[in-house]
């Protein structure tokens, strides 16, 4: 899937797999996990995959972007 958001001023194509889990914990009344595996995360001009040289930081902010994304569909 492609989720392209912004990040620190710069426009990020982010290709991915989302795994969701519907009662994650199997108790019933646990919520939705989401597990996302990046494919490639490029910028809007280029299409080389930044996905190595990105900071722990803006990773989890991508990934925290396309968790709301997945869980508002």
């Amino acid at each position: 899937m492609l989720y392209t958001t912004k990040v620190n001023n710069v426009h990020f194509d982010c290709y991915y797999d989302c795994l969701r889990t519907t009662d994650g914990y199997g108790t019933g009344d646990s919520p939705t996990l989401y597990e996302i595996e990046f494919n490639s995360i490029e910028t809007a001009n280029d299409s080389y995959n930044l996905w190595s040289v990105l900071s722990q930081d803006v990773l989890d902010k991508l990934v925290d972007e396309i968790i709301a994304y997945e869980a508002s569909k």
